[in-house]
C-alpha cells in the first residue's frame, strides 16, 4: 500500500448476539516476518453485521515507523481465524 496506508476491512460471521451486555471482540495483530507481533488492534462488534475497517498507519505498538516489507494481518473473533498477507511500501 502507497503512503504507509493499510484499510484493513472485514465483517465478522457472528449474529451479533450479546450476552450479558458485553460485545464480542474481534482482535486484529500485525506480524512482522520474524513472527514477533508489532500492532494490536482491539474491537467491539456489537453491530457484527456491518462490515468494519481499522486503519494502520505502517506504525508499531510504540508509535515507530515500521520498514518496507512483508507483514501478516490475523484477524480472530469467536471461532473465525484468518491471515492476510500485506506488503507495506513506502
Amino acid at each position: 500500500m502507497m503512503g504507509h496506508i493499510i484499510v484493513i476491512k472485514f465483517q465478522t460471521s457472528e449474529k451479533g448476539v450479546v450476552v450479558s451486555g458485553q460485545c464480542p471482540v474481534a482482535s486484529i495483530k500485525i506480524y512482522d516476518i520474524s513472527g514477533r507481533v508489532v500492532k494490536s488492534f482491539n474491537l467491539a462488534t456489537c453491530y457484527s453485521l456491518l462490515a468494519t475497517s481499522v486503519v494502520w498507519d505502517g506504525k508499531d505498538d510504540s508509535g515507530r515507523k515500521l520498514p518496507v516489507g512483508v507483514y501478516f494481518v490475523r484477524l480472530e473473533t469467536g471461532d473465525f481465524k484468518q491471515i492476510e498477507k500485506v506488503i507495506l511500501l513506502k
